[in-house]
């Protein structure tokens, strides 16, 4: 990282490139996204494992949007990712428990665009992200991040990203942790960016997972004392998925034995798959671990690179899937069906708006929430089954009015 603090040696995401005076010890240097590490650790031989770490190196950023600016940190913010699942917006009007349901409108009325303006794109794009799809509003606030058609704006950009992040969006989950990191439309939160760096990462985001391991390497959890071992796990993650900067940053770890056991073989290994990738300072660091071993080992550890194979990336949480032809030409973007969980997190929301008592709205079917949906079933006249379903879903939205 750069003139952050954080372990030296360890690479970061860097959305925006802005540099700044780092500690004397540490290495610093900045890069436009996709263009390679922003600051990487001193040889490892000068350096003995119980010293200071050198910085961790910044992961690969995607190649597609341009880079947002600001603050130097840890993260970058990067190519949108998954066409997650779409739910309808939930009713912001507030209601009374058993109060008379209104017929939703029809499919035939034309869609609003809320207050959003037509600079920002399609008609059909503006629409759909009103209507809660996570997709349009994650291209809503990437849009107004860039200042693409519109004046840039972060605490929009910020409310968007918000938006998609609550729908289960891991790409906008991870832009939304590198905006709390950096204090860009919000107040720098470092627990924030560790919660919803961790949603995404969880989902299977390999950008997050690094910069997850970057804040546990700079500071662990309480952002005093690193966490290496956490750290390295996260690497682990994102370096199997094939993310270079993790694969740099793991070899490091092991060489100097760091949250993992001291090993050249694996840091020749993941320094050799870095390489693979077109990074330099990997390849430089190879041929210096390569000096330090015998025949024999050296050899294991070529087998270990010939050997290796990526993990399944998983597609929805790292790319964004955009309509048939681009926003520019969609005509309507009807919602995805809701996962379970989606649809159980937004009846709780509704619920609670209309003044049942389900507990909080974490997608979690439990006690509460079975008798909060029971008692509106009863309130509505409809049978008691205490379940989730579309069709109560759609109730609940009538009830809201």
């Amino acid at each position: 990282l750069t003139g952050t603090g954080q372990a030296p040696g360890v690479v970061s995401q860097n959305d925006a490139v802005v540099q700044s005076a780092p500690p004397k010890e540490l290495a610093s240097g900045t890069r436009p996204e996709g263009s390679g590490p922003d600051s990487k650790l001193a040889p490892v031989v000068v350096t003995p494992p119980e010293k200071a770490p050198a910085p961790i190196v910044s992961a690969e950023a995607a190649a597609g949007n341009p880079p947002m600016s600001g603050p130097s940190s840890t993260n970058s913010i990067s190519n949108p990712a998954p066409a997650a699942t779409t739910l309808d917006p939930l009713p912001v009007a507030m209601g009374k428990p058993g109060g008379s349901s209104v017929k939703p409108k029809t499919a035939s009325q034309p869609r609003s665009t809320g207050n959003l303006p037509a600079a920002l794109g399609s008609q059909a794009l503006r629409a759909a992200a009103v209507a809660g799809n996570p997709t349009a509003q994650y291209e809503i606030a990437h849009r107004y991040a860039t200042g693409k058609g519109v004046k840039k704006d972060m605490n929009k950009a910020r409310i968007w990203y918000q938006k998609a992040a609550s729908r289960g969006f891991a790409l906008a989950q991870y832009r939304l942790g590198t905006l709390y990191e950096k204090g860009l439309g919000v107040k720098k939160d470092l627990g924030a960016a560790r919660i919803w760096y961790k949603r995404a990462a969880n989902k299977g985001n390999r950008k997050a997972m690094h910069n997850l391991a970057v804040l546990n390497a700079e500071g662990g959890i309480n952002g005093n004392k690193p966490d290496f071992k956490k750290a390295a796990q996260w690497f682990r993650k994102a370096a199997e998925l094939g993310l270079t900067d993790s694969q740099f940053n793991l070899a490091i770890l092991s060489e100097r034995g760091l949250g993992v056991p001291q090993s050249r073989i694996d840091a020749y290994k993941w320094f050799a798959l870095a390489a693979r990738n077109g990074d330099k300072d990997a390849t430089n660091r190879l041929e210096t671990i390569a000096n330090q071993m015998d025949s024999k080992t050296l050899v294991k550890a070529r087998m270990a690179v010939k050997s290796w194979k990526p993990a399944p990336v998983n597609l929805s949480a790292n790319r964004l899937a955009m309509p048939a032809g681009g926003w520019a030409n969609a005509r309507a973007v009807a919602p995805a069906r809701a996962t379970v969980s989606e649809m159980v997190m937004q009846a709780q929301s509704m619920l609670m708006a209309l003044g049942y008592k389900p507990g909080s709205a974490d997608g979690v079917m439990g006690a509460n929430t079975r008798q909060a949906i029971m008692k509106f079933q009863s309130n509505e006249g409809l049978a008691p089954t205490g379940k989730v379903s579309p069709e109560l879903v759609a109730r609940l939205k009538a009830a809201m009015g």
